[in-house]
């Protein structure tokens, strides 16, 4: 199964798939991924899933402004419960599920779970020293990046024969269910 997740028009015609903390400034640019992941989420649940560039720029500077940046100075990044409480500040109920309670097929019934509701999943990847592999297409130009990810927020978007689809940096990326079970990392967990 696979959502069809927001895209994002930007002035030349490329699409991106979610948001990308790197086009904002400063703090964002460092810490803001959880607020990427928590934004995209109420887009998607407002059902308001194309979007020119502009448009979600002005989205997301909002929300910076008012809720996530307005008084804190996020160092190390957005907290789940930071999250969470914005999405039920908005109407929506969302909890934390840390990474010691998803053994087993309990993670990938979990997902499935969420996707069949029509609700992605947000993905705290904790500290595990630069160990999950990743696969990342960005249609916006065509560019495929490899590489390893740790604390990081991704939101997963799909889920079949143990390959994860998900959204981060503005593009799709696969990893495999078996990876991230095995390398969630110190602090890792869902947000269902």
């Amino acid at each position: 199964m696979r959502l069809d997740y927001i895209k994002i028009t930007n002035e030349n015609g490329g699409v991106m798939h979610g948001g990308n903390q790197c086009l904002f400034g400063r703090n964002i640019h460092r810490s803001g991924c959880g607020m990427i992941a928590a934004c995209d989420m109420l887009l998607y649940k407002q059902n308001k899933k194309a979007l020119t560039m502009d448009d979600y720029k002005q989205f997301i500077t909002e929300n910076s402004q008012s809720f996530f940046y307005k008084f804190h100075f996020n160092l190390i990044g957005i907290s789940a419960r930071r999250i969470i409480k914005f999405l039920r500040k908005q109407g929506y109920t969302f909890r934390f599920i840390p990474r010691y309670s998803l053994k087993g097929e309990t993670l990938e019934q979990t997902i499935k779970k969420s996707l069949e509701n029509d609700t992605p999943v947000i993905v705290r990847i904790g500290l595990n020293g630069k160990k999950l592999p990743y696969c990342i297409t960005y249609t916006v130009n065509g560019r495929i990046s490899q590489g390893t990810m740790s604390w990081h927020y991704i939101t997963v978007t799909g889920l079949e024969n143990d390959i994860l689809t998900f959204s981060s940096w503005g593009g799709t990326g696969e990893m495999s269910l078996s990876d991230l079970q095995q390398h969630f990392g110190f602090m890792g967990g869902i947000i269902i």
